[in-house]
């Protein structure tokens, strides 16, 4: 059994690496309306990143000294994605990375929040390659009849910033129906 992530992350500095943009929305949403087990006061320079690269994460945020065991959390749609720092940020430096997967895509929760997961695995079944990026797209093109890019801050923000308990719900659901080992974003939950 996984050590919880409130326990993991407690007393510690967090660079929060997301993935993309609508990754970063999410999770400003949920910390914006204290739904996470940390706060940004936890955060380094306060602020979620989407900076990935071990360098470039080095260079932007360890180049400091701290008074505190530092996490890079890293918010991604893979497990196995490869990341290293270099040995020059972490000498003399308790640095934990810790993964939170939303595999096979963050698109995934959309699609559970307009009740739309088993049409989605019906036409996965018809589309072995279909994404959940794609099914969505579609989706959201018929259904809000304008083309709309759902990978944007701004589709998430509209999406969910005033319905706060149904993105935690999907969450909670996606947690339930995807069975996976790693962290994903239930464990962050308060």
């Amino acid at each position: 059994m996984q050590v919880t992530l409130n326990k993991v992350l407690e007393d510690k500095f967090i660079i929060c690496s997301c993935e993309g943009a609508a990754e970063k929305a999410i999770v400003d949403l949920l910390l914006d309306n204290g739904k996470l087990c940390f706060n940004r006061s936890a955060l380094i320079d306060g602020e979620c990143t989407r900076i990935r690269t071990g360098n470039k994460i080095g260079e932007t945020f360890l180049t400091r000294a701290y008074n505190k065991n530092i996490i890079i959390l890293r918010i991604l749609d893979r497990e196995k994605e490869k990341f290293s720092l270099p040995k020059v940020y972490v000498l003399n430096r308790n640095i934990e990375i810790i993964s939170v997967v939303t595999k096979p895509e963050i698109e995934i929760l959309h699609i559970i929040a307009e009740g739309l997961f088993e049409d989605f695995q019906r036409a996965t079944k018809r589309q072995n390659d279909l994404h959940p990026s794609e099914f969505f797209q579609d989706y959201a093109t018929k259904h809000f009849r304008r083309k709309t890019n759902i990978k944007t801050a701004e589709f998430v923000y509209n999406f969910y910033s005033n319905n706060i308990p149904k993105l935690i719900d999907t969450i909670n659901i996606y947690h339930r129906q995807t069975h996976q080992s790693s962290y994903d974003l239930s464990d962050l939950l308060s």
